[in-house]
């Protein structure tokens, strides 16, 4: 088996579409590398979701005995860990309710308190993120401040209107906290409608979460706009799992999605590709050229890895000359930190 078909592997592990007596053909045969699929399902944050898959289809038997005993502990730890978040959510939602402060959880966590996942231990989540109104934002910071969250990690500069706050730590818990005011980039966020979001949260015991529209909604343009995967024109398929989990389970209307702008239209694009739904000749001519260019890269590792290496560059040159001609306190930082202190350790060396 090559790159293509170790992903393919992965991806019809995930799906709720794949049928299990294919499946099983395939994770019979012999010529599976094993190291490289748990290497490609780290890389996506998939594994312990890979695991939670096979266990419900069934087919975990079919896995070499060490690897299943090292999933199996794998997806504990992250069981209990997400079952400590949840409660760590249930603090933070106490405070702010306390100061009624209105908030409404979304992405991983969202997912997570909404009970999305049939095994809480499925989902790899990072951070907690929260959207805040834009009039409470601060108020909000400054209490979780003073309640442990006292750690902050932002950016070596100003950075005015970020979408989200420094993010905030608690030595004392596992995850850090990122309150939000927009939940797209700057320029992007009428992609969104914030209010909506508000609007049409969903009460969770006692916990508000986005709903399942805009959940999906979210996690497509924040993996297209903020992770930049239109740019990359790549997909993760820890996203992938989550939207397929909402598409199948609260039945929404995938036209409705796939009609709405560049971002969703692309997005579907390699959607439908991974899930095996492919009706190329229905998408538009520029939809078909990238789909046609992931699934060239997505046969070569190298050349998957080299087009990311040469775009990542150039987007981080692009947005280093944008911050250089906008932001005064990043050009402050740059003379600073970079020019004056360089020269400095020259002539004292």
């Amino acid at each position: 088996m090559n790159y293509s078909d170790h992903l393919h592997l992965i991806a019809d592990i995930l799906s709720f579409n794949s049928q299990p007596s294919q499946l099983k053909k395939r994770l019979e045969s012999t010529n599976i590398n094993w190291e490289e699929v748990v290497k490609i399902s780290s890389q996506h944050l998939v594994l312990t979701t890979m695991y939670c898959r096979l266990k419900q289809k069934k087919l975990i038997e079919l896995l070499p005995d060490e690897l299943v005993e090292y999933l199996k502990n794998l997806t504990e730890i992250n069981r209990n860990r997400n079952i400590r978040l949840i409660e760590e959510a249930k603090s933070i939602s106490n405070l702010f309710h306390e100061n009624n402060i209105e908030h409404v959880y979304f992405k991983g966590m969202g997912m997570l308190i909404s009970n999305f996942y049939q095994d809480v231990g499925e989902r790899l989540i990072g951070d907690i993120d929260i959207l805040i109104t834009p009039d409470a934002l601060d108020k909000a910071y400054e209490l979780l401040k003073n309640c442990g969250y006292d750690k902050s990690k932002g950016f070596n500069y100003n950075e005015k209107g970020f979408r989200h706050k420094p993010r905030l730590i608690d030595e004392g818990k596992l995850a850090a906290v990122e309150l939000h005011r927009h939940i797209l980039n700057d320029k992007k966020q009428h992609f969104l409608n914030r209010k909506e979001v508000f609007l049409t949260a969903i009460a969770q015991n006692s916990l508000y979460t986005a709903n399942a529209e805009n959940l999906y909604k979210i996690n497509v343009l924040n993996a297209q706009i903020n992770n930049n995967g239109h740019y990359y024109n790549n997909i993760s398929f820890k996203n992938f799992y989550d939207n397929h989990i909402l598409l199948t389970k609260c039945n929404l209307e995938t036209k409705y999605f796939k009609a709405r702008n560049k971002y969703f239209k692309s997005y579907h694009a390699l959607f439908d590709y991974w899930q095996k739904n492919e009706t190329s000749k229905d998408k538009p001519i520029l939809n078909q050229l990238q789909l046609l260019s992931h699934r060239i890269k997505s046969s070569h590792q190298v050349l998957e890895t080299s087009s990311y290496n040469i775009k990542s560059t150039g987007l981080a040159v692009k947005q280093r000359i944008g911050l250089w001609l906008k932001n005064p306190s990043y050009r402050k930082h740059i003379w600073k930190n970079k020019v004056i202190n360089k020269s400095s350790s020259i002539f004292i060396s």
